[in-house]
């Protein structure tokens, strides 16, 4: 019997997700796959376009390692998380699987420049920036400045010193800024 994969609702998704958790069987990951399997692509294409030292690397490898990625972060997804968050785990956990595999090319086209990347903490930061992101678009009691700051600061990466000379204040200003958008948003994470 076919089944419309692609038509899935997301409600559709979380649950065959915790089937998945459950039970392990392989029917379920590959109508998982075949649901989000452009949105892999998709991810594959905006991490090339960001991270230049993916752009010599072969597609066929990087859609391999993103399904290691997408496995990953089917097996984290917590079953209180709102459908909405299932797109941003998966993007968090191929993005940390994508770091763990290449981010010694990024090492290598930076030596001599006496830049390290610590791999634990750009995991980290990987999956951390793509939850908080998807968490703050939702948020009521955040500002549009606060939020237009958080998508500087994680999504564009931009510095702090960067945004302090976008908006033309001082360094120290965004630090605490920053600083106190972040509070908010761990507080309304904890709760």
């Amino acid at each position: 019997m076919l089944k419309d994969f692609q038509n899935f609702s997301m409600e559709r998704c979380k649950a065959l997700i915790l089937e998945y958790q459950e039970e392990r069987k392989e029917e379920q990951f590959a109508l998982l796959l075949a649901r989000f399997d452009k949105y892999l692509l998709y991810v594959i294409h905006e991490l090339r376009r960001k991270w230049k030292y993916l752009q010599s690397e072969e597609l066929q490898e990087l859609y391999h390692t993103s399904i290691l990625g997408f496995h990953k972060g089917l097996i984290a997804f917590k079953p209180h998380l709102p459908v909405t968050m299932i797109i941003p785990v998966l993007k968090a956990y191929i993005k940390s699987e994508m770091v763990i595999n290449y981010s010694y090319k990024d090492k290598e086209i930076c030596f001599g420049q006496g830049s390290e990347i610590d791999l634990q903490t750009t995991t980290e930061n990987a999956i951390s920036a793509s939850l908080v992101l998807s968490f703050i678009a939702e948020r009521e009691d955040l500002s549009q400045k606060e939020k237009d700051l958080i998508k500087m600061r994680f999504e564009e990466e931009l510095t702090i010193k960067e945004i302090a000379v976008k908006h033309n204040v001082t360094v120290g200003a965004i630090y605490q800024k920053l600083n106190r958008t972040l509070k908010k948003i761990r507080k309304g994470m904890a709760e």
